[in-house]
């Protein structure tokens, strides 16, 4: 949440217009029992989530979400960009 306000309060003055910057972060617990794809796979799923909600927010994963089929995909995306 610290760095969520702290990318919120970022002053951006382009000529006269100020451009506003926000951010969706995605957050994932560690264990013993899943690898590095997994972690990163349910941090950006937590991601979009944030952004479904309204952005501008922090989420926590959680497993239950992992369930839609929104989530299947887009876990086929990062295995493919992870070479999986």
């Amino acid at each position: 949440e610290r760095i969520r306000v702290a990318v919120e309060r970022i002053n951006i003055n382009v000529g006269d217009k100020r451009i506003l910057v926000t951010a969706s972060i995605g957050i994932a617990l560690h264990s013993k029992e899943k690898d590095i794809f997994e972690l990163v796979q349910n941090a950006d799923m937590a991601m979009y989530q944030a952004k479904r909600q309204g952005k501008n927010r922090v989420v926590v994963f959680n497993q239950s979400a992992n369930n839609q089929s929104w989530f299947s995909s887009r876990a086929k995306e990062l295995k493919e960009w992870f070479k999986l």
